[in-house]
């Protein structure tokens, strides 16, 4: 939540999710990085209200 209780919700994450695709930017730790940072910067001075765990695969076709 940010200093006006609001969520950093599915909209947003969606939002982040779409312009690193834009930026073709598909490498797990740095998609966890830059969607981490994202929250950090939506959170701004606010306490943490919550945890923060997040999973990124990268599906890398058959072997």
């Amino acid at each position: 939540m940010d200093a006006e209780n609001e969520m950093f919700d599915d909209n947003r994450t969606w939002q982040v999710a779409t312009r690193l695709q834009q930026e073709h930017l598909s490498d797990p730790k740095q998609v966890v990085e830059a969607m981490s940072d994202a929250v950090k910067a939506f959170v701004g001075e606010a306490e943490q209200s919550d945890d923060l765990t997040m999973l990124a695969i990268q599906y890398k076709g058959k072997g």
